[in-house]
């Protein structure tokens, strides 16, 4: 069997939007531990990342109309709005309070962070808050 060595691990692999990638590698990096695989577009502004975390990985994508350059269709990719909950990520660690303190001291530091909707503000929780 050929080997593509690009390939993202694991059978599903969630494809995430974010505003400004280079700022969400760098968050998700920072906060939760990702490792870039790979990035493509401007060095400056990437268009797309894969991120590996644990045996798995996502994809970053950039806002665009359409699914790919070659397709002929109107998919809308966007990023998530307040308020809104587009997608969410589970990720397991070993040690649930050693991560969620780093992932604190990072957001802390990474203020604004580009959020996911998945730590879009809801009742009870504050932006930037990750869930234990």
């Amino acid at each position: 069997m050929l080997v593509n060595r690009s390939a993202a691990p694991g059978p599903v692999v969630p494809v995430l939007v974010y505003a400004n990638v280079g700022k969400a590698i760098k968050w998700l990096s920072q906060a939760f531990g990702f490792a870039e695989r790979f990035r493509y577009g401007p060095p400056g502004n990437p268009d797309g990342a894969q991120l590996a975390v644990g045996q798995g990985c996502v994809f970053l994508t950039s806002p665009r109309v359409g699914q790919s350059p070659k397709w002929d269709d109107q998919a809308v990719f966007r990023a998530p709005r307040a308020g809104e909950v587009t997608h969410s990520v589970v990720v397991q660690v070993e040690d649930v309070d050693r991560h969620f303190e780093h992932a604190r001291l990072a957001v802390r530091r990474a203020q604004p962070a580009p959020l996911p909707a998945s730590a879009a503000p809801s009742p009870g929780r504050l932006p930037g808050q990750v869930r234990r």
